[in-house]
């Protein structure tokens, strides 16, 4: 009976050694792979990084554009914004907080029209110089109304980057010759995890 116990120990620490060892993986593919993920991932928008405190946030905006137009808490606006070839209405920078820290995580850079069909063609706009550097996907809400997303957000994997979508103003935000507005939304990205 030792012998057999002898011979099965032996027989299971000497058959491994003879298995084909395994191959060196080509690294090449994931290599690929990673880099067009990273091309798609949204990490600033206006030469804000996605996740710098509303105090950074500021300072950059304002050395960019010059003093906001509109200001609270966790939100820096601008009006008539001229920016990437396209002239925005309202370009609004919020902040979330967890009562000590800051982090920049959304961003709304509105387009308003006279018509809806002037709308969808700002849309459409939007779509072609987006989908230059995103892959971008077409989806449709609730209404029926075509909208785009793209890009990797910066903080949760498979999140979106952005949308590019069609709206109608809503009242008092927008001067009332332009019910209509084109919205390309940045997050909001939830740089603040409460779990348990």
């Amino acid at each position: 009976m030792k012998t057999i116990v002898c011979l099965l120990t032996l027989l299971f620490t000497v058959i491994p050694s003879f298995a084909q060892e395994e191959e060196p993986v080509d690294t090449t593919l994931i290599n690929e792979l990673k880099e067009k993920i990273d091309r798609q991932l949204i990490k600033e928008i206006c030469n804000v990084p996605f996740g710098i405190s509303i105090e950074n946030g500021r300072r950059i905006l304002k050395q960019k554009f010059g003093d906001p137009d509109y200001e609270e808490e966790n939100r820096v606006v601008y009006f008539n914004i001229s920016y990437a070839g396209f002239n925005f209405d309202t370009i609004m920078f919020k902040f979330q907080s967890d009562g000590y820290y800051s982090y920049f995580n959304n961003c709304l850079m509105v387009i308003g029209s006279k018509t809806k069909k002037d709308a969808a063609e700002t849309m459409e706009s939007l779509y072609n110089k987006m989908s230059q550097k995103y892959i971008i996907s077409e989806g449709k809400d609730t209404n029926g109304n075509k909208y785009y997303f793209g890009g990797v957000g910066p903080v949760e994997e498979y999140a979106t980057g952005f949308r590019i979508m069609l709206m109608k103003s809503p009242k008092g935000i927008l001067n009332g010759n332009q019910p209509y507005q084109t919205v390309l939304g940045y997050g909001p990205y939830d740089f603040i995890k409460e779990e348990f």
